[in-house]
């Protein structure tokens, strides 16, 4: 029983940190791909063809969304359940 009480610190580190690493990646990789969105509309209006970088941008925009939502949920349940334990 010892041995899981001193190890459940630092799993709740370690989860913590994973936690923390993916929502900094999450938002770097929004902020490329908004920049390609904006790439892609100011060519679209240069040459009024849209091409599929564009619809590909918006659809990983819209996957983005719901693991930004995963990453915001997740860290407000380890917080519950931090000040449980």
């Amino acid at each position: 029983m010892d041995s899981m009480v001193s190890t459940a610190p630092s799993a709740w580190l370690a989860m913590e940190n994973a936690l923390d690493r993916l929502t900094r990646d999450f938002t770097i990789l929004t902020v490329l791909v908004l920049i390609l969105v904006v790439v892609s509309l100011l060519s679209w209006f240069r040459t009024g063809v849209l091409d599929l970088g564009f619809l590909l941008a918006l659809a990983v925009l819209i996957a983005l969304r719901d693991i930004g939502a995963f990453c915001r949920g997740a860290m407000e349940r380890m917080r519950q359940l931090s000040q449980m334990v």
